[in-house]
């Protein structure tokens, strides 16, 4: 990459940028930032005491350096004499002589209300807040545009690393196959004590991680067979043995969405299949059924669980892309560098096995503020959206969150709008709580869930949908 380069003969020589929220990867962001001359986070929002002074003290800011500031007057007065401010409501860096803010909350609805604030002050939004994005990022996308600023998702989370890694291989002339991203968790065959187990530790403490197996299951984890009709077979029973160890959850599927809708990627059925998978298995499995995968086309989404023997290396939580060439001797390259590739030599697969979160998010921040440019190329489009269903009955007045709610299991679909009756986005309905009682199974529709009307979130997705004219 030539990034410094780039800046320094294109960019602003220095970045101001705002931080709102300091959560686990904003405080990793706010770190690193010490180490780069050309950006600086002079301002955090956080109404959280600990968070913030945790975040300063990790920047290797001290505490006399930083002013809590309640009044724009004030945190002027601050910046002006070089010190950090920390306020605690957003608004109040709106108007600051800073680039960039960018949106950490977590939570779509401040999200939304947040970031169509930067927007609408002319300031360059990075969109941390997966959340947000994925209920109306094509849409504050617009707007951003539309006022002369950037929007962009950030690197660091993995949609942001998968949009960049298809825009390089685009960039570079390969066939884009398919592109995904694999969960933080991964499966672990422990072939010594003939059991399958969870290696990461599971936000549910009374859900179960392991399982044992038998020599017949083990035989299904051990080997891919190369018909596409045998591969699904195999697909579907590697899920029943996995059935009680859950992996994917739901802010996974929702970078997925970003990711498809940013990349104009499709999914070849209804909805995701999410195969459990060994790295080597990526490029057999994940392409056309004329090359012995699973799809019927190019260009396919997929979200996928990585399954690997115990000691064996990872895919980090990463991205992966599965590619190849128009050109015989390209496809010579791909396949004899390294790379995992099926049979023919016709898919190649090109991971990029970690992602380092607020670690690496500063190159989203700089090309935003320095060079004006977003990640994002080509058409952002609401083309899929992320819904639930219940997976055991709830009640009337049940908080249904939608991150990592165990009732509840999340899906791709083609986007609808709102109307009743309608499926809801899983972030519309976050924190909120059942209007009735629902049986499991239960697709989550407006009539479910009261709203609030003074919803900034619900009202843009409305705009949205009338923008994009959505159905």
């Amino acid at each position: 990459m030539i990034y410094s380069q780039v800046y320094a003969k294109y960019g602003k020589p220095s970045v101001k940028a705002g931080l709102i929220g300091s959560g686990t990867y904003s405080t990793a962001l706010m770190g690193q930032v010490k180490y780069i001359p050309m950006l600086d986070i002079t301002v955090i929002a956080e109404r959280n005491p600990e968070a913030a002074k945790k975040a300063f003290k990790h920047a290797g800011i001290s505490e006399d350096d930083v002013v809590l500031c309640d009044t724009r007057l004030a945190a002027l007065s601050a910046l002006e004499k070089g010190k950090y401010v920390w306020v605690e409501d957003p608004m109040l860096m709106m108007d600051l002589p800073i680039d960039v803010i960018i949106e950490g909350t977590g939570d779509a609805e401040p999200g939304a209300r947040f970031g169509l604030a930067v927007i609408e002050n002319g300031k360059h939004l990075a969109m941390l807040n997966k959340e947000a994005d994925c209920v109306i990022g094509p849409y504050l996308k617009y707007l951003a545009d539309r006022a002369g600023v950037v929007y962009t998702p950030v690197t660091g989370d993995q949609h942001g690393l998968l949009i960049d890694l298809v825009n390089w291989i685009r960039a570079l002339g390969l066939d884009l196959i398919s592109a995904s991203k694999s969960p933080d968790a991964e499966l672990g065959f422990d072939r010594d004590n003939m059991r399958v187990t969870q290696l990461v530790e599971s936000v549910f403490p009374d859900e179960k991680k392991w399982r044992s197996i038998t020599k017949e299951e083990k035989e299904i984890l051990c080997t891919m067979p190369e018909k596409p009709e045998d591969k699904l077979k195999t697909i579907a029973a590697r899920e029943e043995i996995f059935k009680d160890i859950r992996v994917v959850r739901a802010q996974e599927i929702s970078e997925t969405q970003i990711a498809a809708n940013a990349l104009g990627l499709t999914m070849d059925s209804d909805t995701l299949i999410n195969p459990i998978l060994r790295a080597p298995e990526l490029p057999c499995v994940l392409c056309p059924r004329e090359n012995g995968g699973i799809f019927h086309g190019l260009a396919r989404c997929e979200m996928i669980s990585t399954l690997r023997d115990l000691g064996s290396s990872n895919m980090g939580g990463g991205v992966f892309a599965v590619v190849s060439s128009g050109n015989e001797y390209a496809r010579y390259i791909l396949n004899n560098k390294g790379l995992h590739h099926n049979p023919d030599g016709s898919a190649s697969l090109l991971p990029r096995p970690y992602h380092l979160c607020g670690v690496e998010t500063s190159t989203a921040v700089l090309t935003a503020g320095s060079l004006g440019i977003s990640s994002l190329h080509g058409p952002y489009l609401p083309r899929y959206d992320m819904y639930s269903k219940t997976l055991r009955p709830m009640k009337a007045g049940d908080v249904i969150d939608s991150d990592d709610n165990v009732n509840m299991k999340a899906f791709l679909m083609p986007a609808v709008a709102v109307k009743d009756g309608a499926p809801v986005h899983s972030y519309l309905y976050h924190w909120l709580k059942l209007k009735r009682d629902i049986p499991a199974g239960t697709m989550i529709t407006y009539d479910m869930v009261d709203i609030p009307s003074d919803s900034v979130l619900l009202r843009l997705r409305r705009e949205s949908d009338k923008h994009f004219g959505l159905k």
